[in-house]
């Protein structure tokens, strides 16, 4: 890929579809002091979501027959009668892609390349516009209803009680499923929110099918038992009750698991783990990218949270006795997600912080493996606490080994200078921070087959990508693209500074990202 792409093609894709909304924050949420409000989706996001709302609007009022000499109903009557009607059918039939978009397994996923992520944006808004179309509907019967003096009668009829408690269950989900809520709350919102879309599911097929639309019913239902079968199945090729070595460096966690089947995982892909115990909530799981070990192992690295997280940290600390290991019972349900089309770029940029590096490391090693001719590769991993490279050194070895790839560490300032004596040690000659300089050193990560990789380790510095991909651009004698996967100060900034020098490079310049946010 080394012909530069046209100029105007360039300046839209600058303008609609790789930049966040203003610019700025994506991943990272947007805060009221340390209160976190919203997350801002990306801005092509925005200009699709814009058209479905501008398509409900003219599908809402557009094309009605109405006419003065009608000798029915008057002008308003007939307005009323023609918003009431195609109200409820918009919303009858936006249940379908509400639950479709909302679903792990949805099929539009593997067909279009988008990530779960964009397609938990449309449930969002889907599902909101399918809830206001529900209340226009329900509104504009009980007007009617009210003129006619039928109100009382009405309210007792069955189509009645179900659509009312139906429209009030999509009304309570929308409210509750407001960021802060979904953010602070996740586990509880979780749960109430699977509870209410089953009981909206019940009362708003008992309501609809009583006028014809039950295969709209027929539809949405399927979607959702596909969904549900389709995970049980993920979890069944992998095996249902695994043993899984929890090993505690820090604040980070690694969870080493062997499945029943060798279904290897692609690149980036990620799982959901449940812990499964029933003294846990065994029900509850959560998405975290894996790396594959030499052994046949499937490794995940876990930062320190809430909710499931915590508890597999609290379980690992109370099973422990004293070693750095313990062990729990597991379910994996993957592989989800889609590896990033990186490899047909003659220069890549992988930046992963944190836990972020197991989506970076298992994309690096891809690359590596498949040694194209004349593709280089920067490695960059920002990471809190020197001890946590013990955590993926067999993985940082292979990587150094290569020949077509460099290699990039910086430890963070403020963190522990601990190292694990059994899986690798480091050295390094230390500037501080305050002196302005950088701290280059290098590390030597011990294998048990004393292979010896030597790593470039920076400390006491914090990496500025803003300044570091747009130099990477300008050097690349072809195509670019950067690939991230961290917190979302570290992705938002590398977004800006890839949309910000898109235009910049010999070739087209690109960005992925592999951030698990809910937006």
């Amino acid at each position: 890929m080394n012909r530069k792409e046209n100029k105007y093609v360039t300046k839209f894709r600058q303008m609609f579809m790789l930049p966040a909304l203003f610019n700025g924050r994506h991943v990272q949420p947007l805060t009221i002091g340390k209160f976190q409000i919203n997350a801002l989706h990306v801005r092509w996001h925005y200009y699709a979501l814009f058209g479905f709302y501008a398509l409900n609007i003219i599908f809402s009022f557009t094309t009605m027959d109405v006419f003065s000499e009608n000798l029915n109903s008057t002008v308003s009557g007939q307005w009323r009668e023609y918003i009431e009607i195609r109200s409820g059918v918009i919303a009858t039939v936006l249940c379908i892609p509400t639950y479709l978009f909302g679903s792990r397994n949805n099929v539009l996923m593997y067909l279009s390349g988008w990530s779960f992520e964009t397609f938990n944006v449309f449930h969002r808004h889907v599902g909101f516009w399918m809830m206001w179309q529900s209340a226009i509907h329900g509104i504009a019967y009980t007007v009617q209803y009210v003129m006619n003096d039928s109100y009382a009668r009405v309210w007792s009829q069955a189509n009645i009680v179900t659509g009312t408690v139906a429209t009030l269950l999509a009304g309570i989900m929308v409210i509750f499923a407001a960021f802060p809520f979904r953010h602070y709350f996740y586990e509880t919102f979780l749960v109430f929110h699977i509870a209410l879309a089953a009981a909206f599911a019940r009362y708003c097929w008992d309501h609809v099918c009583r006028f014809g639309y039950e295969k709209y019913m027929y539809a949405m239902v399927a979607v959702w038992a596909f969904d549900r079968f389709a995970r049980l199945v993920r979890i069944a090729v992998h095996g249902v009750y695994l043993n899984a070595e929890l090993t505690v460096v820090g604040d980070i966690m690694a969870v080493n698991v062997k499945p029943w089947f060798d279904w290897k995982p692609k690149p980036g892909q990620y799982a959901y783990i449940y812990i499964a115990d029933p003294r846990y909530k065994f029900w509850e799981s959560h998405p975290f990218s894996v790396m594959e070990s030499r052994d046949g192992t499937y490794r995940f690295l876990i930062a320190k949270e809430s909710g499931l997280t915590k508890t597999l940290f609290r379980r690992a600390i109370k099973n422990s006795s004293g070693s750095t290991t313990s062990k729990v019972r597991v379910m994996i349900e993957g592989w989800y997600g889609e590896e990033p089309p990186i490899a047909r770029y003659d220069t890549v940029m992988i930046v992963g912080g944190g836990i972020g590096v197991t989506a970076a490391i298992s994309t690096a090693l891809d690359l590596v493996h498949r040694a194209r001719a004349n593709q280089h590769i920067s490695f960059y991993w920002v990471v809190r606490g020197r001890e946590t490279l013990s955590l993926v050194q067999e993985q940082l070895n292979e990587l150094a080994r290569a020949s077509n790839i460099d290699m990039h560490i910086f430890v963070r300032p403020g963190t522990s200078n601990a190292v694990n004596v059994e899986t690798g040690s480091f050295s390094e000659k230390t500037a501080g921070a305050s002196s302005g300089e950088d701290s280059d050193s290098t590390g030597s990560i011990s294998e048990k087959n004393n292979a010896v990789a030597n790593i470039p380790i920076i400390t006491d510095v914090r990496p500025d990508f803003e300044q570091i991909i747009p130099a990477a651009i300008a050097e690349a004698p072809g195509s670019f693209a950067a690939f991230t996967c961290g917190p979302g100060t570290l992705v938002d900034s590398c977004r800006r500074a890839v949309t910000a020098n898109a235009d910049k490079g010999r070739g087209r310049v690109d960005y992925f990202e592999d951030a698990f946010s809910w937006a």
